[in-house]
Protein backbone atom coordinates (compact mmCIF):
# COMPACT_ATOMS: atom_id res chain seq x y z
CA UNK A 1 0.00 0.00 0.00
CA UNK A 2 2.84 2.62 0.79
CA UNK A 3 4.76 1.54 -2.29
CA UNK A 4 1.16 2.30 -3.97
CA UNK A 5 0.56 5.55 -2.43
CA UNK A 6 4.61 6.69 -3.74
CA UNK A 7 3.52 5.81 -7.26
CA UNK A 8 0.34 7.65 -7.01
CA UNK A 9 1.81 10.72 -5.68
CA UNK A 10 4.51 10.45 -7.87
CA UNK A 11 2.41 10.41 -10.90
CA UNK A 12 0.47 13.27 -9.65
CA UNK A 13 3.50 15.28 -9.59
CA UNK A 14 4.55 14.72 -13.54
CA UNK A 15 0.51 15.03 -14.73
CA UNK A 16 0.25 18.66 -13.23
CA UNK A 17 3.73 19.73 -13.80
CA UNK A 18 2.97 23.73 -15.37
CA UNK A 19 5.11 24.64 -17.94
CA UNK A 20 8.40 25.84 -18.12
CA UNK A 21 9.90 29.03 -20.35
CA UNK A 22 11.57 25.79 -22.03
CA UNK A 23 8.24 24.68 -23.66
CA UNK A 24 7.89 27.96 -25.39
CA UNK A 25 11.61 28.47 -25.81
CA UNK A 26 11.42 28.29 -29.41
CA UNK A 27 8.49 30.60 -29.87
CA UNK A 28 9.89 33.71 -27.59
CA UNK A 29 12.43 33.25 -29.97
CA UNK A 30 11.17 33.91 -32.81
CA UNK A 31 9.12 36.50 -31.27
CA UNK A 32 12.59 38.20 -29.71
CA UNK A 33 14.09 38.10 -33.40
CA UNK A 34 11.59 39.19 -35.48
CA UNK A 35 8.83 40.54 -34.08
CA UNK A 36 9.72 44.40 -33.38
CA UNK A 37 7.30 46.86 -31.96
CA UNK A 38 4.64 44.45 -33.15
CA UNK A 39 5.66 44.57 -36.80
CA UNK A 40 7.16 40.61 -38.32
CA UNK A 41 9.66 40.29 -40.62
CA UNK A 42 7.85 37.58 -42.21
CA UNK A 43 10.13 37.71 -45.22
CA UNK A 44 13.44 37.02 -43.28
CA UNK A 45 11.44 34.27 -41.38
CA UNK A 46 9.89 33.07 -44.53
CA UNK A 47 14.00 32.93 -46.63
CA UNK A 48 14.35 29.30 -45.09
CA UNK A 49 10.12 28.14 -44.67
CA UNK A 50 10.48 24.65 -47.03
CA UNK A 51 13.04 23.83 -44.23
CA UNK A 52 11.34 21.17 -41.97
CA UNK A 53 14.17 22.34 -39.35
CA UNK A 54 12.42 25.89 -39.27
CA UNK A 55 12.13 26.78 -35.70
CA UNK A 56 8.47 27.54 -36.14
CA UNK A 57 7.82 24.30 -37.90
CA UNK A 58 10.05 22.51 -34.63
CA UNK A 59 7.46 24.63 -32.40
CA UNK A 60 4.16 23.96 -33.70
CA UNK A 61 5.21 20.29 -33.84
CA UNK A 62 5.79 20.46 -30.13
CA UNK A 63 2.68 22.04 -29.57
CA UNK A 64 1.17 18.95 -31.13
CA UNK A 65 3.01 16.44 -29.18
CA UNK A 66 1.22 17.35 -26.44
CA UNK A 67 -2.16 14.78 -25.75
CA UNK A 68 -5.49 16.64 -24.80
CA UNK A 69 -5.69 14.87 -21.65
CA UNK A 70 -2.07 16.22 -20.68
CA UNK A 71 -3.17 19.79 -21.29
CA UNK A 72 -6.28 19.58 -19.16
CA UNK A 73 -4.19 18.48 -16.39
CA UNK A 74 -2.55 22.18 -16.31
CA UNK A 75 -3.70 24.26 -14.26
CA UNK A 76 -5.75 27.52 -15.97
CA UNK A 77 -3.00 29.97 -16.44
CA UNK A 78 -0.99 27.11 -18.18
CA UNK A 79 -3.37 26.09 -20.53
CA UNK A 80 -4.59 29.82 -21.79
CA UNK A 81 -1.20 30.62 -22.27
CA UNK A 82 -1.09 27.39 -24.53
CA UNK A 83 -3.51 28.10 -26.50
CA UNK A 84 -2.94 31.76 -27.22
CA UNK A 85 0.83 31.05 -28.32
CA UNK A 86 -0.77 28.16 -30.42
CA UNK A 87 -2.67 30.78 -32.33
CA UNK A 88 -0.52 33.51 -32.70
CA UNK A 89 2.35 30.67 -33.92
CA UNK A 90 -0.45 29.26 -36.05
CA UNK A 91 -1.33 32.72 -37.52
CA UNK A 92 2.54 33.64 -38.59
CA UNK A 93 2.37 29.93 -39.98
CA UNK A 94 -0.48 30.56 -42.43
CA UNK A 95 0.80 33.59 -43.57
CA UNK A 96 4.46 32.44 -44.33
CA UNK A 97 2.36 29.37 -46.08
CA UNK A 98 0.92 31.86 -48.48
CA UNK A 99 3.43 34.39 -48.40
CA UNK A 100 3.82 37.21 -50.00
CA UNK A 101 0.41 38.42 -49.14
CA UNK A 102 -0.59 41.79 -48.68
CA UNK A 103 -3.56 40.43 -45.92
CA UNK A 104 -4.45 37.93 -44.25
CA UNK A 105 -7.32 37.89 -45.80
CA UNK A 106 -6.05 37.20 -49.08
CA UNK A 107 -6.24 33.66 -47.79
CA UNK A 108 -8.71 31.11 -47.63
CA UNK A 109 -11.66 30.57 -50.40
CA UNK A 110 -14.63 31.75 -50.98
CA UNK A 111 -16.46 29.06 -48.84
CA UNK A 112 -13.50 29.13 -46.11
CA UNK A 113 -12.20 32.19 -44.73
CA UNK A 114 -8.25 31.82 -43.36
CA UNK A 115 -9.82 30.93 -39.95
CA UNK A 116 -11.99 28.35 -40.83
CA UNK A 117 -9.04 26.54 -42.77
CA UNK A 118 -8.19 23.34 -41.26
CA UNK A 119 -4.27 24.81 -40.48
CA UNK A 120 -4.02 23.90 -37.12
CA UNK A 121 -2.65 20.62 -35.68
CA UNK A 122 -3.64 19.71 -32.10
CA UNK A 123 -3.72 16.87 -30.31
CA UNK A 124 -2.91 14.70 -33.39
CA UNK A 125 -6.24 16.05 -34.78
CA UNK A 126 -7.02 19.10 -37.46
CA UNK A 127 -8.46 22.13 -36.37
CA UNK A 128 -8.95 25.81 -37.38
CA UNK A 129 -7.83 28.88 -35.91
CA UNK A 130 -11.49 29.83 -35.16
CA UNK A 131 -11.64 26.97 -33.28
CA UNK A 132 -8.69 28.23 -30.94
CA UNK A 133 -10.59 31.29 -30.25
CA UNK A 134 -14.33 30.98 -29.98
CA UNK A 135 -14.53 26.95 -29.10
CA UNK A 136 -11.73 27.38 -26.85
CA UNK A 137 -10.20 30.43 -25.69
CA UNK A 138 -13.38 32.76 -25.22
CA UNK A 139 -16.45 30.11 -23.91
CA UNK A 140 -13.85 27.72 -21.72
CA UNK A 141 -11.43 30.47 -20.22
CA UNK A 142 -14.15 33.54 -20.19
CA UNK A 143 -11.24 36.46 -19.69
CA UNK A 144 -11.58 39.14 -22.21
CA UNK A 145 -8.32 40.08 -21.96
CA UNK A 146 -7.59 37.44 -24.67
CA UNK A 147 -8.85 39.81 -27.22
CA UNK A 148 -5.71 41.89 -26.92
CA UNK A 149 -3.52 38.84 -26.98
CA UNK A 150 -4.33 37.08 -29.98
CA UNK A 151 -2.81 38.43 -33.21
CA UNK A 152 -4.88 38.51 -36.32
CA UNK A 153 -1.61 39.39 -38.54
CA UNK A 154 -3.41 42.90 -38.86
CA UNK A 155 -2.49 46.18 -38.57
CA UNK A 156 -5.31 47.06 -36.51
CA UNK A 157 -5.18 44.18 -34.76
CA UNK A 158 -3.49 44.29 -30.94
CA UNK A 159 0.40 44.12 -31.16
CA UNK A 160 1.88 40.92 -31.09
CA UNK A 161 4.31 40.52 -27.91
CA UNK A 162 7.42 40.29 -27.96
CA UNK A 163 7.46 37.29 -25.83
CA UNK A 164 5.63 34.46 -25.43
CA UNK A 165 2.40 33.99 -22.86
CA UNK A 166 3.46 32.30 -19.91
CA UNK A 167 1.28 30.53 -17.14
CA UNK A 168 3.16 31.92 -14.25
CA UNK A 169 2.81 35.78 -15.82
CA UNK A 170 -0.08 35.42 -17.96
CA UNK A 171 -2.00 37.67 -15.78
CA UNK A 172 0.31 40.63 -15.69
CA UNK A 173 1.10 40.24 -19.36
CA UNK A 174 -2.96 39.97 -20.71
CA UNK A 175 -3.02 43.73 -18.49
CA UNK A 176 0.08 44.98 -19.92
CA UNK A 177 -1.06 43.78 -23.20
CA UNK A 178 -4.90 45.15 -23.42
CA UNK A 179 -3.63 48.34 -21.23
CA UNK A 180 -1.30 49.06 -24.43
CA UNK A 181 -4.04 48.17 -27.37
CA UNK A 182 -6.13 50.69 -25.50
CA UNK A 183 -2.98 53.69 -25.15
CA UNK A 184 -2.71 52.89 -29.07
CA UNK A 185 -4.45 55.56 -30.86
CA UNK A 186 -4.28 54.21 -34.19
CA UNK A 187 -6.49 51.55 -32.76
CA UNK A 188 -8.20 53.35 -30.03
CA UNK A 189 -9.37 57.28 -29.91
CA UNK A 190 -10.70 59.32 -26.56
CA UNK A 191 -11.54 62.93 -26.65
CA UNK A 192 -12.25 63.77 -23.17
CA UNK A 193 -13.68 67.32 -24.34
CA UNK A 194 -15.78 65.82 -26.56
CA UNK A 195 -17.22 63.49 -24.61
CA UNK A 196 -16.48 60.74 -27.44
CA UNK A 197 -14.64 57.77 -27.99
CA UNK A 198 -13.60 55.82 -30.99
CA UNK A 199 -12.85 52.17 -30.23
CA UNK A 200 -11.82 49.26 -32.34
CA UNK A 201 -14.25 47.25 -33.59
CA UNK A 202 -12.97 44.31 -31.56
CA UNK A 203 -15.12 45.71 -28.94
CA UNK A 204 -17.93 46.12 -31.33
CA UNK A 205 -17.74 42.67 -33.06
CA UNK A 206 -16.99 40.62 -28.81
CA UNK A 207 -18.69 43.54 -26.96
CA UNK A 208 -20.89 40.80 -24.88
CA UNK A 209 -17.61 39.69 -24.07
CA UNK A 210 -16.78 42.85 -21.62
CA UNK A 211 -18.97 43.04 -18.60
CA UNK A 212 -20.96 44.95 -17.55
CA UNK A 213 -19.96 46.78 -20.58
CA UNK A 214 -17.03 47.78 -22.76
CA UNK A 215 -15.92 51.38 -21.48
CA UNK A 216 -16.67 50.16 -17.66
CA UNK A 217 -14.58 47.16 -18.51
CA UNK A 218 -11.53 49.12 -19.47
CA UNK A 219 -11.49 51.95 -16.74
CA UNK A 220 -8.92 50.55 -14.63
CA UNK A 221 -6.51 50.32 -17.78
CA UNK A 222 -7.09 53.48 -19.03
CA UNK A 223 -4.14 55.16 -19.83
CA UNK A 224 -4.67 58.70 -18.45
CA UNK A 225 -7.07 59.74 -15.21
CA UNK A 226 -8.88 61.71 -18.33
CA UNK A 227 -9.87 58.52 -20.23
CA UNK A 228 -10.48 56.88 -17.17
CA UNK A 229 -13.52 59.61 -16.37
CA UNK A 230 -14.49 59.76 -19.62
CA UNK A 231 -15.23 55.76 -20.32
CA UNK A 232 -16.95 56.28 -16.74
CA UNK A 233 -19.53 58.71 -18.16
CA UNK A 234 -23.19 57.38 -18.67
CA UNK A 235 -23.58 59.68 -21.50
CA UNK A 236 -20.37 58.84 -23.79
CA UNK A 237 -20.61 58.39 -27.34
CA UNK A 238 -19.09 56.17 -28.85
CA UNK A 239 -18.30 55.30 -32.59
CA UNK A 240 -16.13 52.95 -34.03
CA UNK A 241 -12.42 52.94 -36.35
CA UNK A 242 -12.41 51.38 -39.61
CA UNK A 243 -10.20 48.19 -39.59
CA UNK A 244 -6.83 48.04 -40.89
CA UNK A 245 -6.52 44.36 -42.52
CA UNK A 246 -3.27 45.18 -44.26
CA UNK A 247 -0.20 42.75 -42.95
CA UNK A 248 1.38 44.06 -39.66
CA UNK A 249 4.74 43.10 -41.35
CA UNK A 250 7.80 45.26 -42.13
Amino acid sequence: MKNLTILLTVALLFTFTPLTWSEHEEWSQILKTYVQDGRVQYKKLHETWKNENHILKIYLKKLDSYSKKEVEAWNKNDQMAFYINAYNAYTIALILDHYPVKSIKDIGTVLKSPWDLDIVHLFKENHTLNWIEHEVLRPVFKDPRVHAAVNCASKSCPKLQSQAFMGDTLSNQLDSALKEFIADTSKNQFDTQNNFAKFSKIFKWYGDDFSPSVPQFLVSFAPTDGVKKLLKDKDLKIDYLDYDWSLNGE
